[in-house]
């Protein structure tokens, strides 16, 4: 149920304005009235029904945050009596939307992508601490007046567990317009689907319209679009934008054809990696996104899939979990392993030690690793990463064939 804060005190603020409405809060902006000096912040008050455990995850995220001018500075929070609803008191950032302001400054293709820059550094900064916003959008990136770029609104965000499986469903409180298939249950959530959403927000900040244009699908088969429907290339996108509305290219200094031109190639390639529908397929995280971004302002050709030994693992994973979870621990002890025999080698005087002692372990590890050589040998995409540990294995062979322990 809404209430009207407007004009009520919470502890030294006094509610002036509400600026935001979401799914589960609402945001308002306050004034300091004591302690003799003029503040002025966001409160933003959980709904009725939401859990306090909600704004608890939000103020731990911005804890975690905290001291990056990318992020809002979180100044108080706590539960309101007798409701028992959740609030946070926030930095008030004094800004615009990502696409309003880009629109507003009438910034061309070149310095909308470099207006990005700071959006890749902030996923990078929050998968650091291992947290997923999963909420990004223009709304949610504000430009403030001096010009810094600022990630808001943390409620959906969540830390990300190892093998975590979570998924959001139609019904939750995202914005369909830049929600990944994961977030409708079509996967697990990573780093990789807050790419896919700022893809989305990229999408819209250069073209004038978003990837999949959700708002005119019909509601029963929003889900279905998410979850197959392929985007049209942002260089089309922006010429039927253009026709459909002049201001498209009016706005980014150019012309339709020109701005059609300026999208080919480079900025197509990087959004059709950013919204694959396969999470493993698209870069993996914010440093990814912004080296290849850097790559298209530099007028050079982004990569068109993550780095390749990650991918590969990624996609063999995904398709064989249970042959990918055994070949781990076979690397793993055997990389373990060759550590202890290298030592022996490096540090002969600290024991004297029967040869076997020291190759037995190794050879163990080899021939586990022998076991799966063949299974990993059917798939294309992990044949060359075998091909490389049988050379690290022959390595080792021959170093133990020259080995002696003094």
């Amino acid at each position: 149920m809404f209430i009207d804060w407007i004009g009520k005190r919470i502890g030294p603020w006094r509610i002036e304005a509400l600026i935001g409405v979401g799914g589960r809060s609402e945001i308002y902006r306050a004034e300091r009235l004591e302690g003799g000096y003029q503040q002025t912040v966001a409160i933003k008050i959980a709904r009725e029904g939401i859990a306090a455990r909600e704004s608890d995850n939000e103020r731990m995220c911005l804890d975690a945050l905290k001291g990056s001018s990318l992020f809002p500075r979180l100044l108080d929070g706590g539960l309101l009596a007798p409701s028992g609803r959740g609030y946070l008191v926030m930095e008030f950032i004094d800004g615009q939307p990502l696409d309003q302001y880009a629109d507003e400054q009438g910034l061309d293709v070149a310095g909308r992508l470099k207006l990005f820059i700071p959006v890749c550094r902030a996923m990078e900064q929050m998968i650091q601490q291992g947290i997923l916003h999963l909420d990004l959008k223009p709304a949610n990136i504000l430009v403030a007046r001096d010009g810094h770029v600022k990630v808001i609104d943390f409620g959906q965000s969540r830390k990300q567990l190892p093998g975590s499986k979570e998924t959001a469903t139609i019904g939750d409180a995202i914005t369909l317009e830049y929600a990944s298939p994961e977030q409708i249950g079509r996967g697990s959530f990573s780093a990789a689907t807050d790419v896919y959403s700022a893809g989305c927000v990229l999408f819209r900040i250069l073209t004038g319209r978003t990837p999949l244009e959700i708002s005119r699908t019909e509601p029963d088969s929003r889900a279905e679009v998410i979850a197959f429907q392929c985007p049209p290339r942002p260089s089309d996108a922006a010429m039927q934008a253009s026709i459909e509305n002049p201001n498209v290219a009016k706005f980014r200094r150019t012309t339709p054809t020109v701005l059609q031109s300026q999208l080919r190639k480079g900025v197509d390639t990087l959004l059709e990696v950013c919204l694959r529908k396969d999470s493993g397929a698209r870069y993996q995280s914010g440093g990814d996104l912004l080296a290849n971004l850097e790559k298209v302002l530099a007028g050079r050709k982004p990569s068109t899939r993550p780095s390749n030994l990650g991918y590969q693992a990624v996609r063999f994973s995904q398709s064989k979990p249970a042959w990918f979870s055994a070949a781990g621990l076979v690397l793993v002890s055997f990389y373990a392993e060759y550590s202890v025999y290298g030592s022996a080698v490096l540090f002969p005087n600290r024991a004297v030690v029967a040869r076997e002692t020291f190759l037995a372990p190794v050879t163990r590890a080899a021939g586990r690793w022998q076991l799966l050589r063949d299974a990993m040998s059917s798939s294309p995409k992990m044949e060359k990463t075998a091909r490389e540990m049988d050379e690290i294995l022959e390595q080792t062979r021959n170093a133990q064939k020259e080995w002696t322990v003094k």
